[in-house]
């Protein structure tokens, strides 16, 4: 077995790319890694990514198939629904409404660019709603991405006066009870302020999710006070805890619960569209009215700043991506397809985590019971450097922490960088390393 940390030239080129770039920020992770590949180009180097969470397995062929076949036959020009095509909307409303069990039509469907995209779009909601006189307050119920908070002080927006971070680790089970004082407190400095509740499931980088018990009384404390629920279901199916996609089976969320939610379900990491950026959002009738025209607002003027440096995270698949998605979504074999899914990232998660603590590695954030609900993020106490120079790409967990919070010590890593057996055995190989 190669020792990566003898590798001279590699060790340099680390050595002299961080000493320019620090790894502070998702973009400058990018650029670590972007400088490391150039400077190796020519010679015989295979990193392992560990990164980013992009698509660990090829997209379904059932879905490349449908979406080439639509594209050959499809005779109309122009552009497509801003909301999505009508058939996306039937077939999304069917499987909310057998697995999620909620009371979902076709008309509370609406097309998105993705499960992260949706956290920046509520970002920018948050800064039309500021600059409209509307000035929201939101609640965080987990560490974020710190990247739009520095954005939004860059437009000049006081990030106290908007934001109420708070950990999720905090207020589970009996703590709930104090959400409520939390929301009433939060309401104090200006009862018509308002309020939004917003959090992913399961959550990027806690791996933590709620279980029904706790959807239903944050749901109930929400229905009480008026508070808009704004749930990033971040990858479907990729919350292993959460639900096996058995027929009569129900996976938990808070629009099963909620009068006043919106509910996100990323579908690109699923499918594996390459390039292709694509969720489906449940909004329930009570705020239907107010979110289409907060979707109206992204060719304001007033915006374009904030918008123009997340222009990527605004576009939603193309029409016959969305004929596609509606046809994989609507065929009766969706649970069975789905339950294989899960069991592959599970297997590759379970080796992987045996890998970790046969290392010596500790995973830094837990449920209160000490258990971690299994995505494909792994957040393990760890050096971003360490595994830098063992030849793996990680990303450090201080990027995830909010102002407001001290930085948390680790790095997460993300399941589909070694879904590949090439790559799951070098991981396995070059953890030692890291160690």
């Amino acid at each position: 077995m190669l020792n990566p940390l003898d590798d001279q030239l590699y060790q340099n080129l680390v050595t002299a790319t961080l000493e320019r770039i620090k790894p502070d920020s998702f973009t400058a992770v990018r650029d670590i890694r972007v400088a490391i590949e150039e400077g190796m180009r020519g010679r015989a180097f295979q990193s392992v990514d560990l990164s980013m969470g992009h698509p660990g397995q090829d997209a379904p062929e059932e879905v490349t198939n449908s979406a080439a076949e639509h594209m050959l036959r499809m005779k109309r020009k122009g552009y497509d629904e801003f909301s999505g095509i009508s058939r996306i909307k039937v077939a999304s409303a069917d499987v909310l409404n057998r697995n999620f069990g909620t009371d979902a039509k076709p008309e509370n469907i609406y097309v998105e660019p993705g499960a992260m995209a949706m956290n920046h779009m509520n970002w920018t909601r948050l800064v039309y709603e500021h600059m409209h006189g509307l000035d929201p307050m939101l609640l965080l119920f987990e560490p974020v991405y710190a990247e739009v908070p520095d954005q939004l002080d860059d437009l000049g927006f006081d990030l106290n006066e908007l934001v109420v971070p708070v950990d999720l680790r905090k207020y589970r089970g009996s703590r709930l009870d104090n959400i409520e004082d939390l929301i009433i407190s939060a309401r104090s400095t200006s009862p018509e302020r308002p309020l939004h509740i917003h959090w992913s499931s399961a959550s990027n980088p806690c791996s933590t999710s709620f279980n029904g018990d706790e959807y239903r009384k944050i749901a109930a404390v929400a229905n009480k006070h008026g508070v808009n629920i704004l749930e990033d279901g971040a990858y479907l199916g990729m919350d292993y805890d959460a639900g096996d996609w058995k027929d009569g089976n129900v996976i938990e969320n808070s629009a099963r619960y909620g009068d006043h939610v919106v509910l996100s379900l990323g579908l690109s990491k699923l499918l594996g569209l390459a390039g292709e950026r694509i969720a489906v959002s449940f909004v329930s009738d009570a705020i239907k009215k107010r979110y289409s025209e907060l979707r109206k607002m992204y060719s304001g003027k007033d915006v374009e700043d904030f918008r123009s440096r997340h222009r990527h995270q605004f576009t939603h698949a193309g029409l016959a991506i969305q004929h596609a998605v509606a046809d994989y979504l609507s065929d009766p074999q969706l649970n069975p397809r789905m339950r294989a899914y899960i069991k592959r990232y599970r297997d590759r998660y379970a080796g992987a985590e045996q890998e970790l603590q046969k290392n010596g590695f500790e995973y830094v954030i837990t449920n209160p019971d000490g258990t971690v609900a299994r995505i494909f993020y792994m957040p393990v106490r760890g050096s971003f450097e360490k595994f830098l120079r063992s030849q793996m790409f990680t990303m450090p967990l201080s990027i995830f922490s909010t102002r407001r919070e001290t930085s948390i010590d680790g790095v997460r890593l993300a399941i589909p960088g070694i879904m590949d057996d090439r790559n799951y055995e070098l991981f396995s190989e070059r953890l030692p390393y890291a160690a």
